[in-house]
């Protein structure tokens, strides 16, 4: 009876491998996917620091038209 019990749970575990062999890829794609989504996260608040300090040298050309409107 115990040799028949572990025969039945090696049929079921190649069972397992054989609905889970197909789904393989598409886990290792998942897996790559919220890496890059993760990496995407910690790279955007650097890009919009850079984009929250690129505004304030862009007021600094607005002052130089300033003294042109006294002159015209």
């Amino acid at each position: 009876a115990p040799q028949r019990a572990a025969s039945l749970r090696g049929a079921r575990n190649d069972e397992v491998m054989i609905h889970l062999r197909p789904l393989l890829p598409w886990l290792l794609l998942l897996a790559f996917g919220t890496l890059h989504y993760s990496l995407q996260l910690r790279q955007q608040p650097r890009g919009v620091i850079r984009f929250r300090v690129i505004p304030q040298p862009t007021p600094q050309p607005r002052p130089a038209h300033k003294p042109e409107a006294p002159l015209i």
